[in-house]
């Protein structure tokens, strides 16, 4: 008699972003941080809520700006570009006025 084999097969189509509270799925500088060290987000994951899917939206479609205590307005522009992937996956590369939002730890 031969015996049956079974397996299973676990997907994984998170590169952090959902593992992040959800006040932190709000919050450019948290987001950009994961971003920057997977290169790359899953459209699961990127929809999971409204608030992920309303800051994914903005990153990737709208300039990033942020106004001073004294008035003043720093443009940082786009944050991160789509370099391509396939579905599931968006690969993403910082730009350069995501990389300098990084680097002064705006919040």
């Amino acid at each position: 008699m031969k015996t049956k084999q079974t397996g299973i097969m676990i997907d994984c189509f998170s590169s952090g972003l959902d593992d992040l509270p959800r006040a932190k799925q709000k919050d450019v500088f948290s987001v950009l941080q994961v971003l920057d060290k997977c290169k790359r987000f899953s459209v699961f994951e990127a929809t999971a809520n409204d608030d992920i899917a309303r800051m994914m939206t903005r990153l990737m479609h709208k300039g990033y700006s942020v106004i001073s205590a004294d008035g003043s307005k720093k443009e940082y522009g786009m944050l991160i570009k789509d370099v391509g992937g396939a579905y599931p996956w968006t690969n993403v590369e910082i730009t350069d006025g995501g990389r300098r939002l990084l680097d002064e730890g705006v919040v």
